[in-house]
Protein backbone atom coordinates (compact mmCIF):
# COMPACT_ATOMS: atom_id res chain seq x y z
CA UNK A 1 0.00 0.00 0.00
CA UNK A 2 1.61 3.66 -0.76
CA UNK A 3 -0.08 6.51 -0.16
CA UNK A 4 -0.15 8.57 -3.27
CA UNK A 5 -1.00 12.59 -2.50
CA UNK A 6 -3.31 11.55 0.58
CA UNK A 7 -5.04 8.77 -1.67
CA UNK A 8 -4.51 4.96 -0.46
CA UNK A 9 -3.48 2.52 -3.14
CA UNK A 10 -3.08 -1.03 -3.68
CA UNK A 11 0.22 -1.46 -5.56
CA UNK A 12 0.53 -5.28 -6.84
CA UNK A 13 2.88 -6.64 -9.54
CA UNK A 14 5.67 -8.44 -9.78
CA UNK A 15 7.25 -6.91 -12.90
CA UNK A 16 7.17 -3.03 -12.49
CA UNK A 17 4.85 -3.29 -15.60
CA UNK A 18 1.28 -3.02 -14.71
CA UNK A 19 -1.21 -0.38 -13.51
CA UNK A 20 0.03 1.08 -10.13
CA UNK A 21 2.74 -1.34 -9.47
CA UNK A 22 4.78 -0.61 -6.22
CA UNK A 23 5.03 -3.18 -3.09
CA UNK A 24 7.98 -2.68 0.29
CA UNK A 25 11.48 -3.55 -0.61
CA UNK A 26 12.01 -4.72 3.38
CA UNK A 27 9.93 -6.84 4.92
CA UNK A 28 7.40 -6.39 8.46
CA UNK A 29 8.00 -7.47 11.98
CA UNK A 30 11.40 -5.41 12.25
CA UNK A 31 12.97 -5.30 15.96
CA UNK A 32 14.16 -1.77 17.57
CA UNK A 33 17.43 -1.89 15.99
CA UNK A 34 16.54 -2.96 12.49
CA UNK A 35 13.65 -0.37 12.50
CA UNK A 36 16.34 2.43 13.16
CA UNK A 37 18.87 0.57 10.19
CA UNK A 38 15.91 0.88 8.11
CA UNK A 39 15.26 4.20 8.97
CA UNK A 40 18.38 5.41 8.38
CA UNK A 41 18.90 3.17 5.03
CA UNK A 42 15.71 4.27 3.75
CA UNK A 43 16.48 8.05 4.40
CA UNK A 44 19.30 7.52 1.99
CA UNK A 45 17.61 5.73 -0.63
CA UNK A 46 14.49 8.17 -0.47
CA UNK A 47 17.08 11.10 -1.10
CA UNK A 48 18.85 9.13 -3.84
CA UNK A 49 15.42 8.67 -5.48
CA UNK A 50 14.24 11.83 -4.90
CA UNK A 51 17.67 13.55 -6.30
CA UNK A 52 17.14 10.63 -9.57
CA UNK A 53 13.54 12.25 -10.56
CA UNK A 54 14.55 15.09 -10.31
CA UNK A 55 17.69 15.07 -12.82
CA UNK A 56 15.47 13.11 -15.13
CA UNK A 57 12.58 15.45 -15.19
CA UNK A 58 14.65 18.93 -15.67
CA UNK A 59 16.22 16.59 -18.57
CA UNK A 60 12.89 15.44 -20.22
CA UNK A 61 11.77 19.13 -19.93
CA UNK A 62 14.87 20.56 -21.30
CA UNK A 63 14.77 17.71 -24.33
CA UNK A 64 10.87 19.57 -24.48
CA UNK A 65 11.85 22.68 -24.68
CA UNK A 66 14.55 22.15 -27.31
CA UNK A 67 11.56 20.74 -29.38
CA UNK A 68 9.65 23.92 -28.56
CA UNK A 69 6.46 21.92 -26.89
CA UNK A 70 5.43 23.89 -23.63
CA UNK A 71 6.07 22.06 -20.15
CA UNK A 72 3.94 22.57 -16.97
CA UNK A 73 6.01 21.19 -13.72
CA UNK A 74 3.85 20.46 -10.49
CA UNK A 75 4.67 18.68 -7.54
CA UNK A 76 3.60 15.56 -5.85
CA UNK A 77 3.89 13.79 -2.72
CA UNK A 78 4.69 10.49 -2.81
CA UNK A 79 4.19 8.12 1.06
CA UNK A 80 5.59 5.01 0.66
CA UNK A 81 6.70 2.02 3.78
CA UNK A 82 10.70 2.62 4.72
CA UNK A 83 10.59 5.66 2.97
CA UNK A 84 7.99 7.94 4.49
CA UNK A 85 7.18 10.96 2.41
CA UNK A 86 8.59 13.10 -0.19
CA UNK A 87 7.56 15.13 -3.03
CA UNK A 88 8.96 15.05 -6.80
CA UNK A 89 8.31 16.99 -9.91
CA UNK A 90 5.39 15.88 -12.37
CA UNK A 91 5.87 17.21 -15.85
CA UNK A 92 2.54 17.74 -18.61
CA UNK A 93 4.05 18.32 -21.89
CA UNK A 94 1.77 19.61 -24.66
CA UNK A 95 3.73 17.97 -27.97
CA UNK A 96 2.04 17.87 -31.42
CA UNK A 97 -1.69 16.52 -31.43
CA UNK A 98 -1.41 14.99 -27.46
CA UNK A 99 -0.50 15.41 -24.04
CA UNK A 100 2.54 13.76 -22.29
CA UNK A 101 2.05 12.92 -18.51
CA UNK A 102 5.54 12.31 -16.67
CA UNK A 103 4.54 11.27 -13.26
CA UNK A 104 6.80 9.31 -10.37
CA UNK A 105 4.97 6.29 -9.08
CA UNK A 106 7.16 5.32 -6.52
CA UNK A 107 10.72 4.14 -5.48
CA UNK A 108 9.67 0.57 -3.48
CA UNK A 109 8.73 -1.22 -7.15
CA UNK A 110 9.27 -5.21 -7.34
CA UNK A 111 11.90 -5.81 -9.85
CA UNK A 112 13.01 -2.34 -10.63
CA UNK A 113 14.76 0.20 -8.02
CA UNK A 114 11.82 2.73 -9.12
CA UNK A 115 9.00 3.75 -11.47
CA UNK A 116 8.30 6.58 -13.65
CA UNK A 117 4.82 6.58 -15.95
CA UNK A 118 4.87 8.06 -19.35
CA UNK A 119 0.97 8.98 -20.40
CA UNK A 120 -0.70 10.03 -23.01
CA UNK A 121 -3.30 12.11 -23.66
CA UNK A 122 -6.29 11.96 -25.34
CA UNK A 123 -5.49 7.95 -26.76
CA UNK A 124 -4.55 7.09 -22.53
CA UNK A 125 -1.08 5.09 -24.11
CA UNK A 126 1.09 4.32 -21.47
CA UNK A 127 4.83 3.09 -21.10
CA UNK A 128 6.64 2.73 -17.92
CA UNK A 129 10.10 4.37 -17.20
CA UNK A 130 11.82 1.94 -15.07
CA UNK A 131 15.42 1.79 -12.68
CA UNK A 132 16.93 -1.77 -13.42
CA UNK A 133 20.53 -2.15 -12.40
CA UNK A 134 21.15 1.82 -12.33
CA UNK A 135 20.06 2.45 -15.89
CA UNK A 136 16.54 3.99 -16.92
CA UNK A 137 14.38 1.55 -19.06
CA UNK A 138 11.57 2.03 -21.34
CA UNK A 139 8.98 -0.97 -20.81
CA UNK A 140 5.17 -1.47 -21.90
CA UNK A 141 2.27 -2.15 -20.04
CA UNK A 142 2.46 -5.79 -20.92
CA UNK A 143 6.57 -5.69 -19.70
CA UNK A 144 8.38 -5.92 -22.99
CA UNK A 145 11.31 -3.40 -23.18
CA UNK A 146 11.45 -0.78 -25.34
CA UNK A 147 13.78 -1.41 -28.50
CA UNK A 148 15.43 1.21 -27.62
CA UNK A 149 17.53 2.68 -24.52
CA UNK A 150 16.70 6.16 -22.73
CA UNK A 151 17.76 8.62 -24.60
CA UNK A 152 16.75 12.07 -26.19
CA UNK A 153 15.97 10.20 -29.34
CA UNK A 154 14.22 7.16 -27.27
CA UNK A 155 12.36 10.31 -25.58
CA UNK A 156 11.09 11.99 -28.82
CA UNK A 157 10.23 8.52 -30.80
CA UNK A 158 8.09 7.12 -27.51
CA UNK A 159 6.52 10.98 -27.26
CA UNK A 160 5.56 10.41 -30.99
CA UNK A 161 4.61 6.63 -30.98
CA UNK A 162 2.29 8.03 -27.85
CA UNK A 163 0.60 10.75 -29.29
CA UNK A 164 0.04 9.74 -33.03
CA UNK A 165 -3.11 9.18 -34.24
Amino acid sequence: MTRDSGKLRDRDDRTGGGRDSARPASGFGLSGEEDKMTNTTGTKIRGDWVSLVQDLCGTIESWARERKWFVHREEKTITEEHLGSYAVPVLLIQAGQGRIHVEPIGRNIIGAEGRIDISSFPSLNRMLLIRVNGRWVLRTDSGVDWPDHWSKKAFVNLVRALTAD
